[in-house]
């Protein structure tokens, strides 16, 4: 079982009421905070600032329960050695529940939100999945002790997961293990399967938001929807979708956002995936202290996941409601159309709703290396354990009409540098371990800006750690450490608004101290 609770404070909002309260009073205000002057630079006095201003608490609370059974053994037993089976039954249930400050959720006699800068009519939220889960794993032994054959093995597995949110859904894999020699190993795998929305995913609050399009808008009398070939078409739908007609011929919309909604959806279906992988491991077949720790892998792999869930954006809905590649008919049910609505006073889009949905597919590939070695040095032992992986392609479509983009190499949705490695390098004399690790993001270009190229980056930890192994401070061991040792800045480029770069790959803070001290009670210890 596991909980979280979580406390979100926001500052600086503003009571509507108060400040017209004190901008339509008689005397200006003067008797309840010495007046309010709402123009020119610094004009509002802290007594009415004060006055005015509004804190709000919202509450969200997460739990998780989990039970597992598993029964595993070798029920009976093969030439090439006994058969391994695991049969298991897993049970999971979330839960999510949202309390937003009342005040958020207050409104005006005539309708608006009682708090400028917040989201009105916020309601309280609570959901919940849960799943049973049966299955099944299998390690069955093919041949061994032949000619070319020291070991093949192949590993089955299926899961059958029952969710109360969309119901029953299979998963399966299939694996072979194939050892020539006792320094060489290859490996291949197929596997199907299948991600459940989170609650998160499920019940995030669709709150307003103001989603970005490409101006003009499609309905506009200048744009290429209405001037092209498909013009009547495309007037005839908008009339549809409720611009007045008087309004048509004139129509024209030039700004870079709309009102509409973000969130969760409670709509979402599985993931699925299927994925194929193939490897070899060399292990060193040298006896030398030098070499014979030496281990190498490469592992290509290509997954292709279906209904993936991502956000679709107004950018890109929007104008698929009136291109006939999405809507030949250009029907106003067409689904790309029923993601918005427009007023039917002004014409303008206020419903756009770029909420969370089961896109089209998105295609990942490349190839996975990991080296490793060791020796003993001195009163000492050395070693490093280097990963690097090389990513071929990430495609990615929002419609299986689209065109596929290429998101490897730029820094789009998220950083995705062609290349990318972490190198560990250790030295243990005793329980002390001295370890220096170098992770490397390659270069890449912005997505957006093509001709903006971003040079590679590199950070440098640097850690301490020391176990005690007798007397009571035996199972107690101290780490320290100095993060982003060279204190490397975030690469500037134009593809976020996060501080124009991107927090999940860059370190944003830079160089920093910690320690960390661990006690474990392990038998015998004195």
């Amino acid at each position: 079982y596991g909980a979280s609770d979580q406390e979100e404070f926001s500052s600086g909002l503003l009571s509507v009421s108060k400040f017209e309260e004190l901008l339509y009073a008689p005397d200006g205000g003067k008797a309840i905070c010495g007046g309010l002057d709402p123009f020119g630079l610094n004009s509002i006095s802290d007594e009415c600032a004060k006055y005015m201003a509004v804190e709000l608490t919202d509450r969200q609370d997460v739990s998780q329960f989990s039970a597992e059974f598993t029964l595993s053994g070798e029920p009976f037993e093969l030439p090439a050695g006994p058969v391994n089976t695991v049969f298991g039954v897993f049970y999971k249930r979330d839960e999510l529940s949202l309390r937003p400050d009342e005040l958020a959720s207050t409104f005006l006699p005539d309708g608006r939100p009682e708090i400028s800068g917040a989201v009105g009519g916020q309601a309280d939220v609570d959901g919940e999945d849960h799943n049973l889960d049966l299955f099944v794993e299998v390690l069955v032994p093919l041949a061994a002790d032949l000619p070319g054959v020291e070991s093949l093995q192949t590993v089955l597995g299926y899961r059958y997961s029952d969710y109360a949110s969309f119901g029953g859904t299979s998963s399966y894999k299939a694996e072979l293990l194939y050892q020539p020699v006792d320094p060489v190993r290859f490996r291949g795998s197929f596997q199907h399967a299948v991600r459940a929305p989170s609650v998160y995913e499920l019940y995030d609050p669709q709150l307003p938001s103001f989603p970005g399009i490409d101006p003009p808008d499609p309905c506009s009398v200048g744009s290429e929807q209405r001037t092209g070939p498909s013009g009547a078409a495309v007037d005839a739908l908008c009339l549809a979708q409720g611009i007045p007609v008087d309004l048509l011929p004139t129509f024209d919309y030039q700004d870079t956002t709309v009102e509409g909604f973000g969130g969760g959806n409670p709509d979402l279906q599985p993931e699925k995936a299927t994925t194929y992988t193939a490897g070899i491991v060399f292990s060193s077949p040298f006896s030398h202290s030098a070499l014979e720790s030496a281990q190498l892998s490469l592992d290509w792999y290509d997954i292709t996941i279906t209904d993936a869930i991502n956000t679709y954006w107004a950018a890109e809905f929007v104008p698929n409601c009136y291109d006939p590649t999405f809507n030949p008919d250009f029907d106003v049910t067409n689904k790309y159309c029923s993601w918005f609505t427009r007023d039917p006073e002004t014409g303008v889009i206020v419903g756009a709703y770029e909420i969370l949905r089961n896109i089209a597919s998105m295609e990942v590939s490349g190839i996975d290396a990991q080296l490793g070695w060791s020796m003993d040095a001195g009163p000492g032992t050395v070693g490093f354990t280097w990963l690097v992986s090389w990513m071929d392609d990430y495609l990615y479509k929002t419609d299986p009409r689209d065109q596929a983009m290429q998101w490897v190499n730029t820094g789009c949705c998220p950083t995705l540098p062609e290349w990318k490695w972490n190198l560990d390098a250790r030295y243990t004399i005793g329980g002390l371990t001295t370890s220096v690790v170098w992770a490397y993001l390659g270069e890449f270009r912005s997505y957006w800006e093509p001709d903006f190229d971003v040079p590679s980056t590199n950070y440098f930890d640097l850690t301490l750690a020391y176990e005690f192994d007798a007397g009571y401070l035996h199972g107690l061991s101290l780490r320290v450490g100095i993060a982003n040792v060279l204190d490397e800045q975030p690469p500037i480029f134009p593809d976020y608004q996060q501080a124009n770069t991107d927090p999940s790959a860059f370190d944003v803070v830079g160089r920093r101290y910690w320690m960390s001290l661990n006690y474990a009670i392990r038998p015998g210890a004195r």
